[in-house]
């Protein structure tokens, strides 16, 4: 765990100086960078400076235990990398960062302290191996319910539903996925709860993802999302009666998962550059976005294997 810690805190490194074209201060960037800390961040940045310790805190309680000085790193590494981003034109500097990466770091620790085989309800409840279940379901509930934040705006309400209800396109791609990731979450429902009223709850389970996705800001309901879901928990609740469920349920999400990045199969005149770098999709644009298709790749692939 301490070699997986240390990989930790050199990917944190990475993300935060790429792509390292370094240069010399200009005049007033001290200055800024000290008055930075009563300015203001957007969302996206908090969500993704909180994300990006998250691992920190996590693999080093693993690897260390409870240490004091484990929060005395996380602040010195945060405000270092922010120090050298003074040395980079292409990114912004900002104390709040350290503050926010903080946070991330202590959410970390907390999910690794978490008393799972201690509570007698949780140990009876679910096996150690339903926890990598559970870690699957959870990515699956980010991907669908970020950024968290609801609004009762009536204008979002409407905005919300006009996929659904004045724009009803379905596109066989979208349909496909959402019908597949529907049918992975209901058989990981059913590995983790099992009963006469297992179908019920996941169906109010689904009834609930929707609800949350009409008032949290920046999402829609469309009627891929509403027939998928209606596809995928019947098709499962058909698969899961026959011998060979779960593998011919890992043909249809690995043929989805080819599908979904092959489409629409129309060849490039010339074709794009190929990047070594890790996570280099995931460098530009939304913040948002990559931190929402980073929690999809995981929930798929993650169910996938």
């Amino acid at each position: 765990m301490r070699s997986v810690f240390l990989l930790v805190c050199l990917l944190i490194a990475y993300g935060s100086l790429y792509p390292f074209d370094f240069h010399a201060m200009t005049a007033g960037d001290w200055e800024l960078l000290l008055r930075s800390w009563r300015g203001r961040t957007i969302r996206s940045d908090v969500l993704s400076n909180i994300v990006l310790f998250l691992p920190f805190g996590y693999f080093g309680v693993l690897a260390w235990g409870r240490r004091l000085w484990l929060a005395a790193l996380a602040v010195l590494l945060g405000a270092g990398l922010q120090l050298l981003q003074l040395y980079l034109p292409s990114r912004d500097a900002n104390l709040l960062d350290v503050a926010w990466n903080l946070v991330g770091a202590g959410a970390g620790a907390a999910l690794a302290m978490l008393p799972l085989r201690r509570v007698p309800f949780l140990a009876q409840r679910f096996r150690q191996g339903q926890v990598f279940l559970l870690l699957l379901l959870g990515a699956w509930l980010c991907y669908r319910l970020l950024p968290f934040v609801p609004s009762l705006d009536w204008q979002e309400i409407k905005d919300s539903l006009k996929p659904l209800l004045l724009h009803p396109r379905l596109s066989f791609v979208d349909l496909l996925r959402n019908s597949t990731g529907w049918a992975v979450a209901a058989a990981l429902w059913s590995a983790l709860w099992q009963g006469r009223y297992a179908l019920r709850w996941l169906l109010a389970l689904a009834a609930l993802v929707f609800a949350l996705e009409v008032i949290i800001v920046d999402n829609t309901v469309s009627a891929a999302n509403v027939l998928g879901t209606v596809l995928g928990i019947g098709l499962w609740h058909g698969l899961r009666r026959m011998p060979r469920a779960h593998g011919v349920l890992g043909l249809l999400l690995l043929a989805t998962l080819l599908l979904a990045g092959l489409a629409p199969f129309a060849l490039r005149a010339e074709p794009v550059a190929f990047h070594w770098q890790p996570f280099y999709g995931f460098l530009g644009g939304s913040m948002l976005f990559n931190i929402i298709a980073l929690f999809e790749k995981i929930f798929l692939y993650g169910s996938l294997l």
